[in-house]
């Protein structure tokens, strides 16, 4: 999990440095409305397996296995087979390369699932269980501790071996472009860079059943876990875990009196009161409560009131 203290940078290449900030404690702004945050559209999930009680390490390892194959049924989609595993559909494509999201699913597709949220990976030849953790952010003890791994310890690991890297993500998640790198470091007129930057999958004012889309959604597949950084410097007006509609979000009080909500994060790495800087990561990117896959909804509320963010971003 990333520091709460700290701030990401993409070099030219697209990689994530982290640069360490020391907070000071700053007067708050001035008590503003705290935003209503709008809702999203409900997805209407395939029925997941239920899971059977507690077991020995044994029995577990039988019901949760590091990975088995999915057999694509009539009606299936990527997202409806992620929803019904408990996972969002990065790992999906993530566990089946050459997959993509627009790809037609045929009835009898094959999926390698993995048996958790995570990384299903076949060892090299002299590679290390440390190595390979830290080349896809997961821990050696949740890989060792994962019962189907059947590992005692890391030197248990030998060539060949399929086992789950729980957790896990690519290198792949934390690389951008250079037009990436641009919207976190050179601020708008109005002085907010880009939270996550991303394609725009629903536009401010889109009508929904029964109400209006007053947010814009950033799409974000294949980046599931990359960080979501403040606009701009503020103290955290709110932190919400496991709401019915936007997840695990946060509300942010800015220095100029606005208010930012950051929606459907998979974590939150920031607490109510803590002031944070611009650009200093806040959470990361999910697909928590009524998602469809994964993306940031993203709310501006200047006055008290919502605005079209696309206004006011780089």
């Amino acid at each position: 999990m990333m520091s709460l203290n700290s701030a990401v940078i993409l070099d030219t290449s697209g990689n994530v440095n982290q640069t360490w900030i020391n907070h000071t404690a700053k007067t708050a702004p001035a008590p503003a409305p705290t935003p209503t945050p709008t809702a999203t559209p409900t997805s209407t999930p395939t029925p997941s397996p239920t899971p059977g009680p507690t077991a020995t390490p044994a029995a577990r390892a039988v019901r949760e296995p590091a990975y088995f194959m999915y057999t694509v049924q009539s009606g299936d989609s990527l997202t409806s087979i992620a929803e019904a595993f408990g996972l969002c559909p990065d790992y999906l494509l993530w566990n089946n390369p050459g997959r993509e999201e627009d790809d037609r699913l045929l009835v009898g597709d094959k999926f390698l699932m993995p048996g958790a949220r995570g990384i299903v990976y076949r060892v090299e030849p002299g590679e290390t269980l440390s190595e390979i953790a830290a080349r896809y952010s997961a821990s050696v003890q949740d890989i060792l501790s994962y019962p189907a791994n059947r590992l005692i310890s890391a030197d248990d690991i030998r060539a060949g071996m399929m086992i789950l890297l729980p957790n896990g993500l690519p290198p792949s998640t934390f690389m951008q472009d250079a037009d990436a790198r641009d919207a976190y470091s050179n601020p708008s007129w109005a002085g907010y860079i880009w939270p996550f930057y991303g394609p725009i999958t629903t536009y401010y004012g889109e009508e929904r059943p029964g109400y209006l889309h007053l947010a814009i959604d950033i799409g974000g597949l294949g980046h599931y876990g990359a960080p979501v950084v403040a606009v701009a410097s503020g103290r955290v007006a709110k932190v919400v875990y496991g709401d019915a509609s936007l997840g695990n979000y946060v509300i942010v009080a800015h220095d100029d009196g606005s208010r930012t909500v950051y929606g459907h994060m998979s974590e939150i790495f920031v607490r109510d009161e803590q002031y944070v800087d611009q650009a200093q990561p806040i959470g990361a990117l999910g697909c928590t409560g009524q998602s469809t896959g994964t993306h940031l909804h993203f709310e501006l509320w200047i006055d008290g009131g919502p605005v079209d963010p696309l206004e006011y971003l780089p």
